[in-house]
């Protein structure tokens, strides 16, 4: 059993603590291990792919003739650059990640487009077999006379015991600040203690969640029979000093780069008359007839869309100070067909906000 390391500041702050014991036969499932980032924003989260050689390069010995012959069935530790090769492959590193990106480098320098010249998935989605465990659990017994246990007493959003327990060994993990102790708690601590006896629970919990998120909410965002209103798109807003008229303030007016672009236009005026307020239109790859990245604000001063001229930095600070500044909405994100799209703001969607 993994013991809890005995730190005197645990006396006056809080700490969570994983006693994890582990089971060589509960090999990870390949594909079930989500990015542990995604369960809250934390600073300095480091990647999990370097946390797995952190962890492996800790525990693992380095290669020798004494620990080849230890296993001579196992072709991974023949040779020195065998069982490096293992390393790279409990680590989820399939193939040439230096190779690919220089590939990728140059053909952004190029200007030109190529197929993802990575070979495999993100290392994190590739967890090692039952096979690579039962032996990287055979050399660790091997040369330390049992698991060694991984000890991370500033675990903050926890990827190194994260890592830990997909590799079986015993973790213990501690952090001072009580919002990555929760982290650890949930992301790593309950599902390893518990696997999948969780997920009846999780999913009744969630989706009781989201039914009452939804009814709150749902008025808010009003969907058509086609479409399901995802997110709204503001931009600050200030008056144009010498027309009055509202200038909303955006560095650029893209919604996405890909498949040709989709790209908001500013409109202020129709057939030869001034609107009486912004308007804005959607257009799609060949239809973008302007720049999108010539927006209305740049190093804090704006251009009037009404009369063309300047609008200082000064100006926009005291408005903003004043309590004058507004917001616009110019377009509206939607799934559709499970996909997504934008359209321009309607009178139903004025009318929700």
């Amino acid at each position: 059993m993994s013991t809890r390391p005995q730190l005197l500041i645990e006396q006056w702050l809080p700490v969570t603590e994983l006693g994890i014991e582990s089971r060589r036969e509960a090999a990870p499932i390949p594909g079930q291990f989500p990015k542990i980032k995604t369960l809250h924003v934390w600073w300095a989260r480091r990647p999990l792919a370097a946390s797995a050689g952190a962890v492996l390069g800790s525990v693992m010995p380095a290669w020798s003739p004494e620990l080849a012959n230890a296993f001579p069935k196992a072709k991974e530790l023949a040779a020195e650059a065998a069982y490096r090769g293992w390393f790279l492959q409990l680590c989820g590193i399939l193939g040439d990640p230096i190779s690919a990106k220089a590939e990728q480098v140059a053909a952004i320098e190029a200007g030109i487009r190529v197929a993802n010249p990575y070979s495999y998935k993100q290392a994190f989605k590739n967890s090692p077999t039952t096979h690579d465990l039962a032996l990287l659990h055979d050399v660790l017994i091997t040369t330390w006379g049992g698991l060694p246990a991984v000890i991370d007493p500033t675990a903050g959003g926890g990827s190194i015991p994260y890592e830990a327990v997909r590799y079986g060994l015993p973790t213990t993990a501690n952090d001072l600040n009580p919002i990555p102790a929760s982290l650890l708690r949930a992301g790593v601590e309950l599902p390893a203690r518990y696997g999948t006896e969780l997920a009846r629970d999780i999913e009744r919990i969630g989706s009781g969640l989201v039914a009452r998120v939804r009814q709150r909410l749902e008025r808010f965002f009003p969907s058509g029979p086609n479409e399901l209103v995802a997110t709204y798109l503001f931009a600050r807003s200030v008056a144009c000093p010498r027309t009055g008229m509202p200038v909303p303030l955006s560095p650029n007016w893209w919604l996405a780069k890909d498949k040709g672009g989709v790209a908001v236009k500013l409109i202020t005026e129709r057939d030869g008359r001034q609107l009486d307020e912004p308007a804005f239109q959607i257009l799609k790859g060949r239809a973008i007839t302007f720049d999108p990245d010539t927006g209305t604000v740049a190093r804090g001063d704006a251009v009037s869309p009404w009369d063309g001229l300047a609008i200082p930095s000064d100006y926009i600070k005291a408005e903003a100070q004043a309590g004058r500044m507004g917001s616009i909405l110019y377009a509206v994100a939607v799934r559709i067909g499970g996909k997504r799209d934008f359209r321009a703001p309607t009178s139903t969607d004025l009318e929700a906000i």
